[in-house]
C-alpha cells in the first residue's frame, strides 16, 4: 500500500471511531432520562402497584405516575447516576453548589439537566 492510500485508510478509520463515539455520547446524554420517563406506569393500577401517586399533570386532563426516588439529593454527574434526572447546580430546581438527583422520576416543568461538565435545559409537561 502506498503512502497516500495508507493515509486515507488511517483517516477513514479515525473518522469511523469519532462517529461512533459521538453517537454514543448523544444517546447517553438524552436517552437515559427519556427512557426512565417512558418506563413509568401508564395507568393508575400499575402506578399504585409501583408505590407511585397517580396525578393530574396538566390542564387538558392527562394523568401521570409520580414515583419518589430513593436517591433524591445524592450527588450525580449525569442522569445515568440517578433514578430520575441529575439536576445542575445553582439553578431554580437545585440551589445547592453540587449536582444532585431529583426527588421524583418525572420532573415537570423546565430543569437544567447535568451531563458531566455540560448542562442541558429541558422542559417537560408530562
Amino acid at each position: 500500500m502506498d503512502a497516500p492510500a495508507r493515509t486515507f485508510a488511517v483517516t477513514l478509520s479515525a473518522l469511523a471511531i469519532v462517529t461512533i463515539a459521538l453517537a454514543l455520547l448523544f444517546h447517553a446524554g438524552d436517552g437515559s432520562y427519556i427512557d426512565k420517563v417512558r418506563a413509568l406506569p401508564k395507568d393508575e393500577v400499575a402506578c399504585r402497584a409501583s408505590h407511585g401517586t397517580w396525578m393530574l399533570y396538566n390542564e387538558s386532563g392527562h394523568f401521570a405516575c409520580s414515583i419518589v426516588t430513593r436517591d433524591g439529593g445524592h450527588h450525580c454527574i449525569t442522569s445515568r447516576d440517578c433514578q430520575g434526572v441529575c439536576l445542575a447546580a445553582h439553578t431554580s430546581r437545585n440551589s445547592t453548589g453540587a449536582t444532585v438527583c431529583s426527588n421524583e422520576v418525572l420532573v415537570l416543568g423546565c430543569v437544567d439537566e447535568a451531563n458531566g461538565s455540560r448542562t442541558h435545559r429541558m422542559c417537560r409537561d408530562g
